[in-house]
């Protein structure tokens, strides 16, 4: 599926070559205009079908299934509405292999709009029941300390190693708060990485024996303001199984070594470890395909006078 970068590069030159509208939010920049002839029709349609036969294999790979549906992700489920797709934990991690993003093992779910305008991943971290008596003590300032102590750290043993710009930690876009009613943590940190801007957008999900840890992804044109409003309506559909909520802890249950702070000081690390996959999200792969299918479709209409096939 990398080549799917290479397809899509060529078909954003040739709308912009044509004077069509600029690429849809999240595709790659134009590279440099070519020298030669303009494609032919025949080119134009040649192109059409290596983009629908890729986006064809992508999507068989990860298994994606369309809404309206209900996406079993073992211990939980989330109500998937028409216009969105959905795959299980064996999809989601196929997705990072194909995208080159990290892959933790602990992927449970993949859901996000067809024209993958953002995308939330689904993981699950057994580690035991996190009790929530710090929820009136969560220190922003003292927290945002901590993510950049652990992110500094992770650039040393990490990032820098492998090749890659360190991760700098800016500030808060939303300071951490908890729902006690609904056991759920958010914050979103706001960094930077080689002069590109990252938002981090984490949503914790609090169980019986572990935590459901929420990745809200979007990137290019595609905003925060955007995307929340409409994650937060796809989240009103996820719920835990029967003997997996928070309130059905039993003595005896495994309960986690630490506490919220602990979950949200944690985030810095996994910010550094997933900036590939955030903010730069449709950077190497076709889900956003059919959105530039459809604008490529038109452009090949108007040059052509015919339907694309």
């Amino acid at each position: 599926m990398r080549k799917a970068l290479p397809l899509l590069s060529i078909a954003i030159l040739l709308a912009s070559a044509a004077g069509a509208e600029g690429p849809p939010p999240g595709t790659p920049p134009a590279p440099a205009e070519a020298d030669g002839p303009p494609p032919t029709p025949e080119e134009l349609a040649k192109l059409l079908a290596d983009m629908k036969k890729e986006q064809e294999e992508f999507t068989k790979a990860i298994g994606y299934r369309p809404g309206p549906m209900t996406g079993d992700m073992g211990l939980a489920s989330i109500t998937v509405p028409a216009g969105m797709q959905f795959t299980d934990g064996a999809g989601a991690k196929k997705w990072g292999e194909l995208t080159t993003n990290p892959v933790s093992q602990k992927e449970i779910g993949l859901v996000g709009p067809d024209d993958g305008r953002w995308l939330v991943l689904f993981e699950f971290d057994d580690v035991g029941y996190v009790k929530d008596d710090d929820k009136d003590d969560l220190k922003a300032d003292e927290l945002l300390d901590s993510i950049k102590e652990g992110t500094e750290g992770f650039n040393k043993e990490s990032r820098i190693p492998a090749g890659l710009p360190p991760m700098n930690i800016l500030g808060w876009e939303q300071q951490p708060t908890y729902n006690e009613a609904a056991h759920v943590l958010e914050w979103c940190v706001r960094a930077e990485s080689g002069g590109e801007p990252s938002l981090n957008f984490n949503t914790r999900v609090l169980g019986r024996r572990g935590v459901v840890l929420v990745t809200l992804m979007f990137g290019g044109e595609v905003t925060l303001q955007q995307a929340l409003p409409e994650f937060r309506e796809l989240m009103k559909g996820f719920t835990f199984k029967d003997g997996e909520r928070y309130a059905e802890f039993r003595e005896g249950d495994k309960l986690a070594e630490y506490g919220l702070a602990a979950l949200i000081a944690g985030g810095g690390v996994a910010l550094a470890a997933k900036s590939g996959l955030l903010g730069k999200l449709i950077k190497p792969l076709i889900i956003a395909g059919a959105a530039l299918l459809g604008a490529i479709g038109s452009l090949f209409k108007k040059i052509t006078g015919k339907k694309s096939e």
